[in-house]
């Protein structure tokens, strides 16, 4: 083991309070945000190990999640010098690694902040970071004995002083070996040569403003690490490898530079690329995003696992759908074989919680249910408002984390980005980047993750030890100009734009000779036993898979796949194209078949058939040159729907093939239908069913298993199936007036303020989240619902009375655990003696009391999470809220949640813990 040159280092620097945080290999500079600089006399440079310096002729401020930004003069400089007289890197190779972005201040002209390494009073190194008035971007060059050479432009732009955190730093790594010396980092070209001076120790590290000419200048400094030898692998490359796989959501074949994109370049995917495999002809299995998700992760089409339809959480229909708890997912797999398994990034596969990652196999989640909304880090939301402009970067981070904190078992990192999927917005540091518009700019910024990535695994060592697998959901959106080319259609179309997409595969040593494979034709479902080969893990017996092992191809052999093998492109439920080779055939359909999204109206009414060798964009149609070709696919594709279902050309209904094996459902005595609204009138949809037939699908929406009010709840009909308006004290007096016991709520002589508006029970108006339209009631902008309780006597004590019941379909398949979220709030807060009291009960059981006085009860001591409550059916769970006889009146917001779940199995070394 290494020694520890820096084991812990405190130092307060011009008035920031640094801690290095240090394992066996790594010195780590990270400053927080609580650190704020006062004066440059407030420089405290008593360290365990090295110290820090600076003469600085102003201060900033450091930001725990981006680093610290450092106002510079010419002169200036940051310093760090190491003990013990520094590190003999002739003894061991000594590595260097840091993130840094240049910011513009004034007057104009280019400014330059320079790094130098010290032997002494000698320069080993020098490296040049130049912001330049000619160039958005900065330009790098490295300096060793060789001369200066320059290393490109990192792909961040230059931000103004006073722009705030930048979305992302460039990262750099140096290397000391013997008498020479390498740079490298994301997106720039490296560079190496010897040292300036015969010299063999590293003493310090410099950051200072170099140019001439005075002014100012600004720059971005984070994560400083210093390694002594370079950090070896934790096992042999091929020994159950990490695997990281990246998907990116409606981004379309040419629309990253390896593929032929015209608007901007992605270097760090076109390494990926041309050190590895690049496939031209890998198939999605769908044009959209949830099916597409869920065959990469099972290995089955989405017909045959469940999820043909793109599962919309907001729809009525779909609330209660997502990926089944029985299909097996990549991640479960991997954790069979102990790897730890992580996703950074959109689910998309059901938002009620027995769908979520946690209950497919990962052990951690940072990302968003479906296309955009909160931010969940596991099951703590950690940002209620979608933060587009830092979304790269948040990501990124988290999965360099794991990439640390894990390095040494195997893991497996699902990193499915919800960009360049709607809405999106580039980080300010990738603002004008491209000069090609915002989603150039984000592609750019996704670009950078990647290669943030990548050097987070060759810090750590584990770069040969990783597959990293890039690939795309489905083709880019209309319009046309989008990266589909040279195919025709986009994403919601089986033309080859909806379907063909990027993949490329990258294992650093492992695959020998990188190629560009047009043959075999692969698809979504050859990731899953692809992974499984590769960590040891037989693909299960008991089901049908629909892929083949791709691990042959990086040794340069054949895959184990007939060349005349079908594909079969689907719409939602509708089969539409069956293709063999270069050959494919878009079958007959009818608009009854059709799902919402389809954009081929009208759809084709007879056989079309296109070579793909010769008509890569579909235009030409050879059906009648080639009838015997029409006749061996519509074969197949007779025969296919007869196993993975299609819609009755008729009437849409779905008739089940005998290989599907269903969708998830919180209900499945309920309809699995794809439309809830459709533009044509004769589609079957959620609207065409009575309330008989949609259950208790209708009356619950949410997340998490949330009970809500549904929509219908607000217009005079019932409650939601289990809730009950149990009791309220009547009241009298003044405008207002409490709700009558009784009475449906929003009915008539219902609604909690004369002549105006509705007051629903239970529900929220929160970021879509929940489905109750608050905006009639007594208070449009509080999240949740309004109760009112009023009294015209003082010294009455009224109340209302919630009650949710719990019965058999609540807690069927061994769901003995409730949890009960939400939160009461005092809303009227003007009278000094207006309180309430809000109290939870399970049956007789005092769960949750929470008392406002003298102007409310605030929301934070109102909210409520309470965990694994043992229930079983007829149990009863109350929500109180008590008056304390304003004449005033109190009006409260009510929003409650209760999702049933299976206990959690412990672990043995969980139970040997506790024992």
């Amino acid at each position: 083991m290494n020694k520890v040159i820096l084991k812990l280092l405190m130092v307060v620097c011009f008035g920031f309070a640094f801690t290095v945080h240090s394992d066996a290999e790594t010195v780590l500079f990270n400053p927080t945000a609580a650190d704020v600089v006062a004066t440059v006399g407030d420089l405290d440079a008593a360290t365990i190990g090295g110290s820090w310096d600076a003469s600085l002729s102003q201060t900033s401020r450091f930001d725990e999640n981006i680093g610290g930004y450092v106002y510079v003069m010419e002169g200036d400089y940051v310093e760090l010098t190491l003990d013990d007289g520094g590190i003999d890197f002739f003894s061991t190779d000594v590595a260097i690694h840091f993130e840094m972005l240049a910011t513009r201040a004034s007057p104009a002209g280019d400014k330059f902040i320079t790094l130098i390494g010290y032997d002494g009073a000698n320069e080993i190194f020098r490296l040049r970071n130049v912001s330049s008035t000619n160039t958005p971007q900065n330009s790098i060059s490295a300096t060793t004995g060789d001369g200066e050479e320059p290393m490109g432009f990192t792909p961040l732009r230059y931000i103004a002083e006073d722009a705030g955190y930048p979305s992302g730093l460039q990262d750099f790594r140096i290397v000391l070996s013997d008498n020479r010396v390498s740079f490298s980092g994301s997106s720039l070209t490296p560079q190496e040569g010897p040292v300036l001076h015969s010299t063999r120790t590293l003493t310090r590290l410099r950051w200072e403003m170099t140019n001439g000419g005075g002014g100012n200048h600004g720059v971005w400094l984070d994560d400083v690490r210093i390694q002594e030898g370079l950090p070896s692998a934790p096992r042999e490359a091929t020994d159950r490898p990490n695997i990281i796989f990246m998907l990116a959501d409606d981004l379309g074949y040419s629309d990253i530079s390896c593929y032929g994109a015209k608007k901007l370049d992605t270097p760090n995917l076109d390494t990926l690329a041309s050190d590895g495999l690049q496939f031209t002809t890998f198939l999605s299995a769908a044009n959209v995003c949830s099916p597409s998700r869920a065959a990469f992760l099972t290995g089955a089409y989405p017909s045959r696992c469940g999820v043909p339809m793109a599962v919309n959480h907001p729809l009525q229909n779909h609330w209660f759908l997502g990926l089944d708890s029985d299909e097996i997912t990549i991640a479960e797999q991997c954790r069979k074989q102990g790897y730890k398994t992580f996703m950074v990034g959109k689910w998309h596969l059901g938002t009620e919680d027995v769908f979520l990652p946690f209950n497919q196999g990962f052990d951690r989640w940072l990302g968003t249910v479906a296309n955009a909304g909160s931010i969940y880090d596991d099951r703590e939301v950690a940002y209620d408002t979608y933060p587009q402009t830092i979304l790269t970067s948040l990501y990124t981070q988290r999965v360099r984390e794991h990439i640390r904190d894990s390095r040494d078992q195997p893991f497996f990192i699902y990193y499915p980005h919800n960009y360049p999927h709607k809405p999106f917005t580039e980080g300010n540091a990738f603002d004008g980047s491209t000069g090609s518009g915002t989603r150039s700019d984000v592609l750019k910024e996704m670009d950078w993750s990647v290669g943030q990535i990548v050097a987070e695994l060759e810090a750590q060592g584990i770069l040969e030890n990783t597959l990293i697998v890039f690939s795309s959901d489905n083709g880019a959106v209309p319009p046309s100009q989008y990266g589909n080319a040279p195919f025709r259609g986009s994403k919601y179309v089986t033309w080859e734009g909806g379907h063909r997409v990027p993949l490329v595969m990258y294992w650093k040593g492992q695959i020998q000779t990188p190629a560009m494979i047009d043959s075999p034709q692969v698809r979504a479902m050859d990731l899953f036993p692809t992974i499984c080969e590769l960590i040891g893990e037989p693909v299960p017996k008991d089901r049908v898979y629909d892929g083949t092992s791709l691990v042959p191809l990086m040794s340069g052999q054949s895959i184990d796949r007939d060349p005349n093998e079908p594909f079969y492109y689907y719409t939602g439920d509708n089969l539409q194209c069956v293709r063999v080779g270069n050959w494919k055939l878009h079958v007959p359909r009818t608009e009854y078949q059709l799902p919402w999204w389809d954009q081929i109206k009208p759809p084709p009414s007879t056989y079309q058939l296109y070579d793909l060798a010769n008509d890569v964009h579909e235009d030409r149609d050879v059906s009648a040159d080639h009838p015997e070709i029409v006749a061996a696919l519509s074969e197949l594709a007779a025969n296919i729907v007869l196993e993975l279902g299609n819609p009755d050309p008729e009437t849409g209904t779905l008739i089940v093939g005998s290989g599907q094996r269903g969708t998830g459902s919180i209900f499945p005595e309920v309809p699995t239908l794809l439309n809830n609204e459709s533009d044509y009138k004769y589609v079957p949809d959620w609207n065409t069913l009575t309330d008989a037939e949609k259950g208790r699908g209708k009356t619950r929406e949410g997340m998490n298993g949330v009970v809500d009010a549904a929509n219908e709840f607000i217009d005079g009909s019932t409650l939601p199936h289990g809730w009950q308006y149990l009791e309220a004290s009547i009241a009298s007096g003044g405008s207002e007036r409490a709700m009558t016991p009784g009475v449906a709520v929003g009915s008539e002589g219902n609604t909690g303020f004369l002549g105006t508006g509705t007051a629903a029970l239970i529900g929220s108006a929160d970021a879509g989240r929940f489905v109750i339209d608050s905006a009639h009631t007594a208070n449009a902008a509080a999240a949740g619902t309004d109760l009112l309780i009023v009294t015209d006597d003082a010294a009455a004590r009224d109340h209302v009375i919630v009650r949710y019941t719990v019965d058999d379909a609540d807690i069927g398949i061994g769901k003995t655990r409730a949890n009960i979220t939400g939160s009461f709030r005092d809303l009227v807060g003007e009278m000094t003696d207006d309180s309430i009291t809000a109290q939870i009960f399970h049956n007789d059981t005092q769960l949750f009391s929470a008392t406002g006085s003298a102007g409310r009860l605030t929301l934070a001591d109102g909210s409520f999470d309470l965990r694994d409550i043992t229930v079983a059916t007829g149990d009863t769970i109350g929500f109180v809220i008590g008056s304390n006889g304003s004449s005033q009146g109190d009006e409260v917001a009510l929003r409650a949640s209760i999702r049933f779940s299976v206990p959690r199995i412990k672990t043995n070394k969980e139970s040997e813990h506790e024992h």
